[in-house]
């Protein structure tokens, strides 16, 4: 593979015996990464990826494997072409930050899915022995620690707790080390131990902002700020943070320095008091289902009913947490416009979103109306951004008259 700079584009050959020449203009570049894993160190050899807009959603553009020198050169050139170097400004959180990033990310499907990846493969290389012993071990893991709880309650707890221990480990590593430079019109993120990754980011190709909060990390006052652009926490197990952790205070202090550009409101609309039914309905609901079907289940299954308790348990108790997260989603979900920066504070699933983005950046605005919602005199607003992965906000039981005006003056001037 050989690259060349020239009349602003970025020319990629590969191939011997079928040779393919691709050309890419400098300014449509949307982010370079620089992968270095550990086994690459000795050979000074590095993993280079290149993103435009019009890429694909799963793969990047180009993809070269360089010797360190030639990916630092080719990234240089295109940051020069791109931006010009000013003032550094630098921002690096401590490891409490990054841990509590991985603490809240961290995924027990995923952690599972990777320990069976992991049992499959060991049978594959070291023999069906090595896979058997693997799984034994895992099996005297699960009696040690079950406290006299059925098995199969006991088997699901321990590989609950065991894939999410397992996923946060996995991101920890990868984001230890992360720091946040900005240079002139670029932002320069490094993140990682094993896999160290640098990244490469034109301000002007960011998509939007996201601050992300549970409902613990709100009543605590922190979040994660998390930006979308093209190419940035694409690959499996990445995240496109900002700051991994961070209160009110040193979000604001920190998007000061490193993207004064988009920044969040925390003012603007939000649901009035009589469309509070609309917000706990869903989980009262729910809860009313789960107890009549628990109730069923321990009548006519007198024989699993410790079983049915503790998998009752397991159930009712997200259902009460969603409870409280509607409660407080009543009292954070709006939209704001200042300074031709949109503000839209959503709720999806346990989650809290405040996103952030320029004006430009919004493909499609609309409401959309129930019968309920009409006699209480509100709306849903769907926001659909111009993103790799179209991402789409719903901003749910918004007071109509202000919707409206938010879509009148969003259409007038666009």
């Amino acid at each position: 593979d050989t690259w060349q700079l020239a009349d602003d584009s970025l020319i990629i050959r590969k191939g011997l015996l079928f040779r393919k020449v691709g050309r890419i203009p400098v300014d449509c570049i949307a982010s370079a990464v620089i992968e270095t894993p550990f086994w690459l160190r000795p050979f000074r050899a590095v993993r280079l990826r290149l993103e435009t807009d019009a890429g694909s959603r799963k793969d990047p553009d180009v993809r070269l494997l360089l010797r360190r020198t030639d990916a630092d050169e080719l990234t240089a050139a295109v940051g020069d072409c791109l931006r010009p170097g000013t003032l550094q400004r630098c921002y690096t959180p401590n490891s409490r930050s990054v841990a509590f990033l991985s603490l809240l990310t961290s995924d027990s499907l995923t952690g599972v899915l990777f320990v069976s990846t992991l049992i499959s493969q060991a049978g594959r290389l070291l023999g069906k022995e090595a896979e058997e012993q693997l799984i034994t071990g895992l099996t005297r893991l699960m009696q040690l620690v079950a406290f006299g709880l059925p098995p199969l309650a006991a088997v699901i707890a321990v590989t609950l707790l065991g894939g999410w221990l397992l996923d946060f480990f996995r991101k920890l590593v990868r984001h230890l080390g992360f720091t946040a430079v900005r240079d002139g019109d670029m932002l320069k993120v490094r993140a990682g131990v094993f896999v160290v990754r640098e990244y490469r980011l034109p301000v002007d190709m960011v998509h939007f902002l996201q601050l992300r909060q549970s409902l613990l990390t709100r009543l605590l006052g922190y979040c994660s700020v998390m930006i979308s652009c093209t190419g940035y926490g694409k690959e499996k197990g990445e995240l496109s943070a900002l700051f991994p952790a961070a209160d009110r205070q040193e979000t604001r202090r920190g998007l000061k320095l490193i993207l004064p550009e988009i920044h969040p409101s925390y003012g603007g609309c939000c649901p009035e008091k009589q469309v509070l039914s609309r917000f706990l309905i869903p989980p009262l609901s729910l809860l009313a289902a789960l107890s009549v079907m628990l109730w069923l289940c321990y009548q006519l299954l007198p024989d699993m009913r410790e079983l049915t308790f503790f998998l009752g348990l397991m159930a009712v108790l997200p259902a009460i947490w969603w409870l409280f997260v509607k409660i407080a989603a009543f009292h954070f979900v709006g939209l704001d416009v200042r300074d031709g920066i949109c503000t839209f504070r959503s709720v999806w699933g346990f989650a809290f979103f405040t996103t952030s983005v320029r004006r430009d950046r919004i493909a499609l605005a609309e409401l959309r109306q129930s019968l309920l919602q009409r006699q209480k005199h509100c709306c849903d607003v769907v926001i659909r951004l111009r993103s790799e992965k179209g991402r789409r906000i719903v901003v749910q039981n918004v007071p109509m008259v202000f919707a409206e005006n938010f879509l009148r003056e969003f259409y007038g001037n666009s």
